[in-house]
């Protein structure tokens, strides 16, 4: 396909890659004389272009220095579009191919950037759902982490490209569920942030195969075999992100970061098997508690959407994301925030007869 000469007012300059979704190009605003990277997605319906719109605005949302900004989404030629941050530096995929000699201090520090922007995004209620080396950027100069794609994951789950060839690049980094078609939250993202941990401080995968089968089935080495100097408690961490079961996983981010921060810090101990399993199984009453209380919120949220009181439904679908990041509560938090989208709308149009 030959390199179009301008998408919406962006002025391209260069093919920058292709992709499953689209192809990104080097582009200028001319209205502000700003270079920016364009991407333009392949999708075939109506439907899927709005439903990347949605996901793209959501995006969009998100103002983070550790998270590729949004600057603007439409159609062109119907197909639609992204524009956004022009990032200069590689791939942490790039790195990790050439194996670039890179202290342990760095490798953390990278995937602490990495668990910031996330676990924001997590707090908003947005999950990535493709969290790898190759969305991952590192800038040059700054050498500052930036999570790319946030919200086009979603749309390609739907175009059924995933099992035409996306996922091939992907499914080393899949969480179980994720893999089996099972409801995804927060936590599905945290897994693979292990994975990531994983690769980059051994530079080899995780999990290996040339299927989903085969990864489903493997067992990553242990950490500590690869690498025996390194600090057991980053094996622990490790470890626990990689938990085939989510309530058993790191519940946020945030905890993950410490932990890393810690080693780096030299502030970290590793806990005792004892503490080990007094802390999982805390963690499993504290989750079927909050399951309890999530359930309670959305079921209040859904019976107020359905009685049009919108207000009161967001309030009680945030209750319930502020407890856990479920992804029905965040696909309801959608619908709920769609119908006041809707609802807005009908106002302005009733205004202006």
């Amino acid at each position: 396909m030959s390199v179009p000469a301008t998408v919406s007012r962006y002025q391209i300059k260069q093919e920058l890659g292709q992709g499953a979704m689209g192809t990104l190009y080097l582009a200028l605003d001319p209205l502000i004389d700003r270079l920016v990277a364009v991407k333009l997605l392949r999708v075939d319906t109506e439907e899927l272009r709005s439903r990347f719109l949605r996901e793209a605005r959501a995006g969009g949302r998100l103002q983070h220095k550790n998270i590729v900004t949004f600057y603007d989404v439409g159609v062109h030629d119907d197909q639609p579009f992204i524009a956004m941050e022009y990032i200069k530096g590689e791939t942490l995929a790039e790195i990790i191919s050439r194996k670039a000699t890179l202290s342990l201090d760095r490798k953390l520090k990278l995937i602490e950037e990495l668990c910031d922007g996330l676990g924001y995004a997590h707090d908003a209620g947005l999950i990535h759902r493709d969290i790898k080396p190759a969305n991952l950027m590192v800038t040059e100069g700054a050498g500052e982490l930036k999570i790319l794609d946030f919200g086009i994951a979603r749309v390609t789950d739907l175009t059924g490209l995933t099992q035409a060839g996306g996922i091939l690049g992907t499914m080393h980094y899949m969480s179980p569920e994720q893999a089996q078609g099972r409801p995804l939250d927060h936590r599905s993202d945290i897994f693979a942030v292990g994975a990531v941990l994983y690769e980059i401080l051994t530079y080899r995968r995780a999990f290996a195969g040339r299927d989903l089968r085969d990864v489903l089935q493997f067992t990553p080495v242990p950490i500590a075999q690869l690498a025996p100097s390194l600090d057991p408690v980053v094996d622990d961490v490790i470890e626990r992100a990689l938990l085939p079961e989510p309530e058993n996983r790191y519940q946020h981010l945030r905890e993950l970061a410490k932990r890393l921060t810690d080693v780096r810090t030299g502030a970290s101990a590793r806990p005792s098997d004892d503490q080990r399993r007094s802390d999982m199984v805390a963690g499993q009453r504290r989750a079927s508690a909050d399951a309890t209380q999530v359930e309670s919120y959305l079921s209040s949220a859904q019976t107020q959407l359905g009685q049009r009181n919108l207000a009161k439904a967001l309030t009680l679908v945030n209750r319930a994301l502020d407890v856990e990041r479920t992804q029905a509560g965040v696909e309801l938090q959608q619908r709920v925030l769609l119908a006041i989208e809707n609802s807005e709308k009908g106002h302005e149009r009733a205004a202006s007869v």
